[in-house]
């Protein structure tokens, strides 16, 4: 089974350490490679991904993810644009919708989210765009910057569809995969597209230990998948209360009161501990929520969960370093154990 690679960095390490850690990755294969965005829990984004850049010769690099509510869009377009300059063609402007990780605010509205996704598509690729009523364009930017979206809802997959060069989405069982797989094809054919022309990645951190128990204090401070699994719950989307509602007795059904848990652990976290280990969080979280969204144990168990995804239509698996104590080792074992598994 073929599966691409990609790693988060950022979340704690030094500037300098970033730009480490990337060049690893870049040289031991991950085929992309992410900088988080948490204005008061990370160093800035934008300086890490330079370090980045300067850092690496092959994978695609962009940020993981930024919202136009922290940044007006015209400055995100235009940073990523020149990341893009900086790296010789391979940046990416990861974006999302916002929210807490570090931000203290709340996502913006959707239709508001929407506005900056299509003014980014076009503005991004050198068109008059119109952004509030004012229209605007670069001077400089020819070369087309891609841009991937980071969806856990409906709403927000099947936009990723209709209008994004890729999707950052959190994993989750094969059943939840299934179900946003479907979302995004739904996104591209009722414009027209072919779904194949969206690059998926799932994020899913992947930790190779003696046993899972040894991996259980990494793998248990990083869930923020929980998140969007209370989101489901709790927020209204009355267009799609019935399709999250059958999902969601879908997943209580495989694994009886699961859901329930992930609304105790969500409601347990805290901005300042947000993928930290020994956070609140990790203290109520059980075994099989940790193998719910991640991918840990021995080789052969990692490598049976990729397998998992693979089959259920995940194509790109995109692990995270944020919660890891050796990131470095982290990152070369990944690439010396596991890739080598699922390059054919």
């Amino acid at each position: 089974m073929k599966m691409r690679f990609g790693v988060g960095i950022g979340r704690s390490e030094s500037v300098n350490e970033v730009g480490e850690h990337a060049g690893i990755a870049d040289k031991l294969g991950f085929e992309h490679i992410t900088v988080v965005d948490e204005p008061f829990l990370a160093r800035d984004v934008f300086t890490a991904l330079a370090m980045v850049a300067v850092n690496t010769k092959r994978a695609s690099i962009g940020h993981g993810v930024v919202d136009p509510l922290t940044y007006f869009p015209t400055a995100l377009g235009n940073a990523a644009a020149t990341l893009h300059e900086l790296s010789g063609g391979r940046a990416f402007l990861g974006l999302g919708a916002g929210g807490p990780a570090g931000k203290y605010m709340e996502p913006l509205p959707f239709k508001r989210f929407e506005e900056a996704v299509v003014f980014l598509k076009k503005f991004m690729h050198g068109e008059e765009a119109e952004f509030r009523g004012h229209k605007i364009h670069s001077e400089w930017i020819k070369d087309p910057v891609p841009l991937y979206l980071a969806a856990d809802g409906p709403r927000a997959l099947k936009l990723a569809g209709r209008l994004s060069d890729g999707v950052i989405t959190m994993g989750g069982s094969p059943t939840l995969l299934k179900w946003k797989l479907r979302l995004i094809e739904e996104g591209a054919l009722s414009v027209g597209r072919d779904p194949a022309e969206v690059d998926v990645w799932v994020r899913s951190i992947l930790i190779i230990a003696d046993s899972k128990k040894d991996a259980f204090r990494e793998g248990s401070a990083f869930l923020p998948g929980v998140g969007a699994i209370a989101r489901y719950v709790l927020l209204p989307q009355r267009a799609y209360r019935e399709e999250i509602d059958r999902m969601l007795k879908m997943l209580d059904r495989e694994q009886p009161g699961i859901v329930e848990e992930m609304l105790r652990i969500h409601e347990a976290a805290e901005h300042y501990s947000f993928e930290q280990l020994d956070n609140p969080p990790s203290k109520i979280t059980s075994q099989r929520v940790v193998d719910f969204f991640n991918q840990t144990g021995t080789e052969e168990e990692v490598c049976e969960g990729i397998e998992r995804l693979g089959e259920a239509g995940v194509k790109c698996l995109a692990t995270a370093t944020y919660t890891i104590i050796d990131k470095k080792a982290n990152i070369q074992e990944i690439g010396e154990r596991i890739l080598p598994h699922f390059r054919e």
